[in-house]
C-alpha cells in the first residue's frame, strides 16, 4: 500500500486554498514522513503531490500541473487522479490529508467497491482527510473530479458535503463508495463514538498538532490518549505537544 499526499499552496482564501505558510507546511511534511519511517513505510511508499518543491529523507514531491484554482480542499481529489493518469500511483493506496497520521503500519483494508472511508459516526458523513482507493480506481476518481468540476459554483465550500451526495443519491459510482471501520480515521469530531466504534488497534488518528486549538480539542476528544506512544516524540519534535 502507499501513502498518498497531496497539498496544493494557492493564492486565495476561497475555500479552504490557502491555510497554512511554507513553515507550517513543512513541519507537517517532515512530521509525516518521519513518522511513517518509523512506523516501517520505505521512502518509496511515501507519495506526495504538490505544486510547490520539497524534499526529504528520499521523499522528492511529484510536481502536480492540474490544480483546482477554486477549492484547496477538492486538490486532494484532482491530486489522486492526475497521480494515476500519470501511472506514478500503480498500487492500492492510502489518500491522506497532512494531520491524518499513521498510528502503527498497517496493510490496505479489504472492502468491496473501489473507493472507502470513515463515517464520523456521529453522523453518516465520511470524514474525507482519510480515503482508501484501490489501484484501478481511476474511473470513480474521475468521476467525483468531474461531478465537482460541474458543481464549482455551488456554495459549498467542503468536498465532503459533495461525497456524501454521491453516496445517498442513484448516481454510476454509488456502490463505488464504501464505509469500512473508523479504526482507519478516528478524529476529533465526534471522537468518543468513534473510538468507541472503533475495531482495535486504531490505525490512523485526524487531529492537527499544529495549533492551540487542535492540541486541546485532541486532548477533550480522548484522541491523544489513543496515540501509540512509540511515536509521541516525534510530534514533539515538530509541535507543542
Amino acid at each position: 500500500m502507499k501513502q498518498v499526499l497531496i497539498y496544493n499552496q494557492l493564492n486565495t482564501e476561497y475555500h479552504g486554498a490557502k491555510r497554512y505558510i511554507d513553515d507550517e507546511l513543512r513541519n507537517f511534511f517532515q512530521c509525516q514522513i518521519d513518522i511513517s519511517l518509523e512506523l516501517g513505510w520505505k521512502p518509496e511508499d511515501i507519495i506526495l503531490g504538490t505544486n510547490f518543491e520539497f524534499e526529504y529523507r528520499g521523499v522528492i514531491a511529484h510536481q502536480l500541473k492540474d490544480i483546482c484554482e477554486w477549492s484547496g480542499f477538492n486538490n486532494f481529489w484532482f491530486g489522486a487522479v492526475e497521480l494515476l493518469e500519470r501511472g506514478i500511483i500503480d498500487s492500492d493506496f492510502w489518500l491522506h490529508d497532512h494531520d491524518s497520521w499513521p498510528n502503527r503500519y498497517f496493510e490496505f483494508p479489504d472492502f468491496e467497491g473501489d473507493v472507502a472511508g470513515c463515517e464520523y459516526i456521529g453522523t453518516t458523513e465520511w470524514n474525507c482527510g482519510s480515503i482508501y482507493c484501490k489501484k484501478d480506481s481511476l474511473p470513480t476518481l474521475q468521476f467525483i473530479k468531474e461531478f465537482l468540476t460541474i458543481n464549482k459554483d455551488v456554495n459549498l465550500s467542503s468536498d465532503e458535503v459533495f461525497i456524501a451526495y454521491l453516496r445517498k443519491n442513484p448516481n454510476d459510482i454509488q456502490h463505488k463508495l464504501v464505509s469500512i471501520n473508523t479504526r482507519y480515521n478516528v478524529g476529533v469530531t465526534h471522537g468518543p463514538l468513534r473510538i468507541a466504534a472503533a475495531t482495535t488497534p486504531i490505525n490512523v488518528l485526524s487531529w492537527n498538532p499544529g495549533v492551540e486549538k487542535g492540541i486541546s480539542r485532541c486532548k477533550e476528544s480522548g484522541v491523544f490518549d489513543q496515540i501509540n506512544p512509540e511515536i509521541l516524540s516525534t510530534y514533539q519534535k515538530y509541535f507543542l505537544v
